[in-house]
C-alpha cells in the first residue's frame, strides 16, 4: 500500500493495542512503526532496476525481520523512556510493525513474507497499492476524533481498524463478482486464473488467464451488464526458454511471477519481458503493456524500460473514470 495508509493503520494499531494508555506520542511512535519497513526503498539506491525492484518487499518485509525489528525497537524505547517495558508495550510495537506485511500482502506486488525460507511473493488480490478509500476508511475515525477532541486515543485506534476491516468486505465481495461475471468457468480447466483490482477503486477488475502459449485478458465493471471480451496474446516461451538460466532473468521473473508475457523482436535482436499479473494499463479494448524487462541478443543482463508517457496508474485516471461512469 502507500506510504500514507501504512502510517496510518501504524497509528491506529499501536494506538488500540496500548488501550487506554495510548497518548499523542504514541501516535507517532505507531505512524513510525507503520512506515519502518518500507525503508527498504533507500537500500535500492545504486542497485540496477531489476535489483531494486527485488530488494523491495523482500527481506524487509519478512515475518523473520519483523520480529527481529520489534526486538529492537523495544530495546530502543525502553532506553528512550528509562522505563519497564509492559507486555502490552511490545505486544504495540510487534503488531504496528507486523501488520505493515499482511497490508502489502492483499495487494498484487506481492511481498515475501517467507525470506528466507521462501522467495515466493504473497499477493491476495484483493486491493490496489492505491485505494483513497481505503486510507480515507482508516483515517476518518480519527480526524473525527481529533474533532471531537476524544482523549481515549486507543479506542480510535480500535474504531479505525473495525472500519477497515468492515470496508475490506467489499472488493472480497466485489472480486468475486466479478470472477462470476467474467465466465471463468467456461474456460478451460488448465487455464490458471487471476482476478486483480485497478487502481483507485474496487468496481473495475482485470482478469488474467495463463494458457502457456498465450495469456488472456479481460476488464469487468461489477454492476454493470456486460459480456467481458477476453483479448488473447502469445506468449513467446520458447524464447524465453533460451534465456531462463540467466540470474538476471530469473531476478525479474520472481517479481513478475508465471503470469508473465514474453515478446520477441527480431528486428530489434531482443526478447521482451512484462509483469503482466496487474493485468493491462487499459480498461477497454486489446491489452498494453509498458515498462518491459528488455534483453539483448547476447546480453546476460537486461534493463527494464520507462515508458515516458506512462507515469503510474494516474496517468490513465481518466480511462478509468471514463470507464467508471
Amino acid at each position: 500500500m502507500d506510504i500514507l495508509t501504512h502510517a496510518v493503520f501504524g497509528a491506529s494499531t499501536y494506538a488500540a493495542a496500548k488501550g487506554n494508555e495510548a497518548n499523542r506520542k504514541d501516535l507517532f511512535w505507531g505512524m513510525s512503526l507503520g512506515m519502518l519497513v518500507d525503508a527498504d526503498v533507500f537500500m535500492g539506491f545504486g542497485m540496477d532496476s531489476v535489483q531494486a525492484l527485488l530488494n523491495h518487499r523482500s527481506w524487509t518485509h519478512s515475518f523473520l525481520f519483523t520480529c527481529f525489528a520489534a526486538l529492537i525497537i523495544g530495546l530502543i524505547q525502553k532506553r528512550w523512556r528509562q522505563e519497564t517495558m509492559s507486555l502490552r508495550d511490545g505486544l504495540a510495537i510487534f503488531l504496528a510493525i507486523h501488520t505493515h506485511i499482511w497490508i502489502d500482502a492483499l495487494t498484487t506486488y506481492g511481498t515475501r513474507i517467507g525470506f528466507p525460507f521462501s522467495s515466493h511473493p504473497i499477493a491476495w488480490n484483493v486491493i490496489h497499492v492505491f485505494h483513497p478509500m481505503a486510507t480515507m476508511t482508516l483515517l476518518v475515525p480519527w480526524l473525527w476524533g481529533a474533532w471531537k477532541r476524544r482523549g481515549n486515543w486507543g479506542r480510535v485506534g480500535a474504531a479505525s481498524l473495525c472500519a477497515f476491516g468492515l470496508f475490506l468486505a467489499w472488493p472480497l465481495a466485489s472480486k468475486s463478482l466479478a470472477r462470476k461475471g467474467m465466465n471463468i468457468d467456461q474456460l478451460p480447466q488448465t487455464f490458471t486464473i487471476e482476478v486483480v483490482p485497478t487502481a483507485f477503486n474496487s468496481w473495475i477488475w482485470h482478469g488474467v488467464a495463463n494458457a502457456g502459449d498465450s495469456l488472456g485478458f479481460a476488464t469487468y465493471h461489477v454492476g454493470k451488464d456486460e459480456n467481458p471480451e477476453w483479448h488473447w496474446v502469445p506468449s513467446n516461451r520458447a524464447a524465453l526458454a533460451q534465456i531462463s538460466e540467466l540470474q538476471h532473468v530469473q531476478q525479474y521473473l520472481t517479481y513478475a511471477g508465471p503470469d508473465a508475457l514474453v515478446e520477441r523482436d527480431d528486428a530489434q535482436g531482443e526478447t521482451r519481458i512484462y509483469a503482466a499479473k496487474f493485468g493491462p494499463i487499459n480498461y477497454i479494448g486489446p491489452p498494453q503493456f509498458v515498462h518491459p524487462f528488455v534483453l539483448k541478443d547476447g546480453a546476460t543482463r537486461g534493463q527494464i524500460l520507462e515508458t515516458p508517457a506512462y507515469s503510474g496508474p494516474w496517468s490513465n485516471f481518466n480511462a478509468l473514470w471514463g470507464r467508471l461512469w
